[in-house]
């Protein structure tokens, strides 16, 4: 289980069912911040987009909001720091969601074979 911690990316080979359960977690982690989701989206390309946009309007808009999403959507603080100073920081934070995400989707699996 130590290994999903370590995870940098997301696998580029997720199947339909692990990319509907990642939505469905952003559905849940995206209303405690009031952002909307679309959870009938299709491929990882349009998901990453469309938090890609959200992450940009609301870095743009609302940085306060932002600071305090990042923590409901359980951003570790140290790692927040540090992407900020990466060359495109809301590609960054974009990543860093998705990953928790699907580390949640993932967490959730292990322990339901436990059972």
């Amino acid at each position: 289980m130590s290994e999903l911690w370590n995870v940098k990316s997301l696998p580029s080979d997720l199947n339909q069912q692990v990319l509907t359960a990642i939505c469905q977690q952003l559905v849940k982690d995206f209303a405690l911040c009031d952002w909307e989701f679309d959870e009938g989206l299709s491929n990882i390309d349009e998901v990453k987009s469309d938090v890609y946009n959200k992450v940009s309007h609301t870095m743009e808009c609302n940085a306060e909001n932002y600071f305090s999403s990042l923590y409901r959507l359980d951003i570790p603080d140290h790692i927040t720091k540090d992407t900020f100073q990466k060359e495109d920081p809301v590609a960054a934070f974009t990543e860093l969601i998705l990953l928790r995400a699907y580390q949640k989707v993932r967490l959730r699996e292990i322990y339901k074979s436990l059972n």
